[in-house]
């Protein structure tokens, strides 16, 4: 079989669905799959084995962009090379299939294109976005007025307001869609089918694979958080509860991924800026770390940070939203707490700073064994391997 995967790019750049791209394709190749890459980026860390990758130039900004002239005769070439072609990003590049009549699966790793900038959270309401009440244009300039510059916001916000119905068109034409979780799915068909009635899709869901990853006992008491500053990770609900528990744990930190800027004026808290994060540095990191906090307010199909934390042997405090009960709701060293909950932040922060080592030690033990259990990475790629068969 021959797999054409067009993603944005791939892992260590992105995020989670770059991730869970990465490690489909590192599946395939060892069960046997030709594969080739088409991507608008790569990382110089980039390291695939022997897929092909093809790096395309593009026209415009973002997700409203086309190809150069010079490059869509490679795009073709690849397209027509490929039994299955198979989206994880780039859904502009989806009429070219349909046109040269190749098996389309999309891979849903977020809520784009039915939510414009894929976090399904209204921030004009502050709640989860509902298929009845929509306010796109006024919720993704206040999201993204977090996150650009002003003039940047507003020309997002309309050209998604504008054109985000032909990505959900695109979409609409593919043989087969895959959710990352059950949660997802609901909540992505339930506004595809209040838009468009009538359509019918095949679907799957799938768990994400797994990364290999090694576990060391904890040596610290830190709370650690790795999900910056965006406002749908919930971070400010955490620093609240932060701030009002602290002094009962002297010898606790919260360790945090944010920007510089903001470093010295939460130290006096015992908060301690982190960068980004790779191999030894975040190796170094887990060690510290006795508790990792995702205090999400949008509701996440499948974030691999609560899973990562599960493998590591870690506690986990997560937000009740989305994917996460369903990934992790077993496991017993967690403990969930309603999105923007501050006082159920504190409880929960109070029990995992509270107990012994040995007991936090035993419980994220518990934990790593849930997930070997529950997620596996062959597993998962012979699962969209037969989604592919069963597609062609």
């Amino acid at each position: 079989m021959r797999v054409l995967v067009i993603a944005e790019t791939l892992w260590p750049c992105g995020g989670g669905g770059e991730l869970a791209t990465y490690l489909y394709v590192k599946e395939f190749l060892n069960q046997g799959v030709d594969v080739r890459i088409l991507v608008r980026r790569l990382c110089g860390l980039y390291r695939l084995g022997s897929a092909s990758t093809y790096v395309v130039k593009l026209l415009g900004w973002g997700k409203f962009s086309i190809p150069t002239s010079g490059s869509v005769k490679v795009v073709e070439k690849l397209f027509r090379w490929a039994d299955i072609v198979y989206f994880t990003g780039m859904f502009n590049f989806i009429p070219l299939a349909v046109r040269l009549k190749k098996p389309i699966v999309v891979h849903v790793h977020s809520y784009a294109p039915i939510c414009p900038v894929g976090h399904m959270y209204n921030f004009v309401r502050g709640t989860i976005c509902g298929p009845y009440v929509r306010a796109c244009f006024q919720c993704i300039l206040l999201y993204e007025q977090a996150r650009r510059p002003p003039h940047e916001a507003f020309f997002s916000a309309l050209l998604n307001r504008v054109f985000n119905g032909v990505f959900v068109r695109n979409v609409l034409v593919a043989d087969r869609l895959v959710f990352v979780s059950n949660a997802q799915r609901k909540l992505f068909l339930e506004h595809l089918s209040f838009f468009h009635p009538k359509i019918q899709i095949k679907y799957d869901v799938i768990y994400n694979p797994p990364p290999k990853l090694n576990v060391h006992l904890i040596e610290g008491d830190n709370v650690c958080y790795f999900g910056g500053l965006d406002p749908i990770k919930g971070f400010k609900y955490l620093f609240t509860a932060w701030y009002r528990l602290h002094r009962r744990f002297p010898g606790s930190k919260l360790l945090a991924t944010m920007a510089d800027r903001l470093a010295r004026r939460v130290e006096r808290v015992n908060v301690v800026r982190l960068p980004r994060l790779y191999g030894s540095n975040l190796e170094t990191v887990y060690r510290l770390c006795r508790v990792v906090v995702a205090p999400s307010i949008c509701p996440e199909p499948s974030p691999y940070i609560v899973v990562e934390a599960l493998l590591r042997g870690r506690l986990l405090i997560a937000s009740r939203v989305g994917g996460i009960p369903e990934i992790a709701g077993s496991a017993p060293g967690v403990r969930f707490v309603e999105p923007g909950d501050v006082d159920g932040l504190v409880d929960a922060l109070n029990w995992a700073l509270s107990m012994d080592r040995n007991e936090a030690t035993e419980l994220g033990s518990k934990n790593r064994e849930y997930a070997l259990k529950k997620f596996d990475s062959e597993r998962s790629a012979k699962e969209l391997i037969q989604v592919f068969e069963h597609t062609l």
